[in-house]
């Protein structure tokens, strides 16, 4: 190749580079939250990390970038090293005061640590720097040891390593929330208990073995699930918040599928329910629950089953949004009952869903009678459905 191609060559392969950053930004960075001069601040103080006792910055600085492209920062990365080589004590006050106030200190330091690592182990230098700083925003050893092996575990895309670790380790849920940009991205599964919260997710939509066939959470302040299949029931009780996403519950007809007593806050979302029996029961107050963006599909009441098939409730305020319905049937006809096909409660209102081809017995409930009482709600769709007397 002549030295004319191979210099046009260098020319796109240095072109491709300066692109990779906005082809990869880093999503739901904590940094995303904060006002644009925190978010300037703290990519400063990133490029001083990526600078210190290093004289090849190329991965430091690709990383940054992809943090500034998550974050829809306005300034370029040149903007950033001219503003770091003008650092002083006064701002280097504002920014620790910035991270405090805003909490994110904890994420600040693995984005240190990563970027410290960008081109494999720190420098005896560069280690000295993190633990000074450490110390100046007060993280004690144990804090500083379980970031440095959390980063391990995401550099690596180590699961095993990332629980024994937390498990080793108290008040560090703050940190491993907060480092959820990474550890989603980077490991193939997350099965985290620590602080009061569950965290289970899978980087691809699969079913883990830990989930028996009644399995049970309880007396906790938080449950994340997230892209995972189900087969089993589930009961939460005593739960503050209850958050599942991306989950798939199919092939199951000894509902029903969730049950919630003693729950204060139910979130589902992008979640598909198909070939189901009964789906979701409200046992006790409180609960507060959205379902949005999700799907039901083919769920139906068992032979003589005179509970509904979707919402059994006894007075949570359950919301539907942006929700679709297909081929939910009930036909248990004995009137004596409150038997419905989509809920059943007092206090549900459903909005901007569609139902297609639901079926249900008697029009003796209303207009509608797949719904008992009439919910609140608006913009709904009904195609195909049809009831049975």
């Amino acid at each position: 190749m002549s030295e004319e191609m191979n210099k046009k060559v260098e020319i796109v392969r240095s072109f491709f580079k300066k692109e990779q950053p906005k082809n990869h930004p880093i999503k739901d960075h904590p940094l995303e939250k904060c006002e644009e001069y925190t978010k300037n601040l703290y990519v400063d103080m990133l490029c001083v990390f990526a600078m210190y006792d290093n004289d090849d910055t190329e991965n430091q600085f690709n990383f940054i970038q992809r943090i500034m492209s998550g974050i829809e920062d306005t300034l370029s990365i040149n903007d950033h090293i001219k503003r770091a080589m003008e650092v002083n004590v006064d701002k280097v006050g504002e920014f620790i005061k910035q991270i405090q106030d805003n909490d994110i200190k904890g994420i600040f330091f693995t984005d240190a640590l990563i970027i410290s690592c960008a081109n494999g182990s720190p420098t005896k230098k560069q280690t000295e720097f993190l633990a000074e700083f450490a110390d100046t925003i007060g993280f004690e050893k144990k804090t500083i040891s379980f970031l440095s092996k959390m980063v391990v575990s995401i550099l690596e895309g180590n699961s095993d390593k990332l629980n024994e670790c937390a498990n080793e380790c108290e008040d560090i849920g703050k940190y491993v929330e907060s480092a959820m940009c990474y550890l989603k991205t980077n490991l193939e599964k997350i099965l985290l208990s620590c602080d009061g919260t569950v965290y289970w997710h899978l980087k691809s939509q699969d079913k883990i073995e830990q989930l028996a066939d009644n399995y049970q959470f309880k007396n906790l302040d938080s449950v994340v699930l997230e892209s995972i299949v189900i087969d089993k029931n589930i009961s939460f009780s005593a739960v503050k918040t209850v958050r599942i996403e991306n989950c798939i519950f199919e092939e199951n007809r000894n509902g029903p599928v969730l049950a919630f007593s003693g729950v204060e806050t139910v979130i589902i979302d992008k979640c598909i329910f198909r070939n189901l029996a009964k789906v979701l029961n409200f046992i006790t107050k409180p609960s507060v629950a959205n379902i949005t963006n999700s799907l039901f599909e083919n769920c139906s009441a068992l032979s003589g089953d005179k509970e509904a098939v979707i919402i059994t409730s006894t007075g949570a305020d359950i919301k539907f949004e942006n929700t679709v319905f297909k081929n939910i049937y009930n036909s248990y006809s004995d009137r004596s009952y409150d038997h419905v096909v989509i809920s059943y409660g007092n206090n549900i209102e459903i909005s901007n869903c569609e139902f297609y081809d639901c079926t249900w017995y008697y029009t003796w409930r209303g207009e509608n009678g797949m719904f008992y009482p009439q919910p609140k709600g608006k913009d709904n769709k009904y195609i195909g459905c049809r009831y049975l007397s």
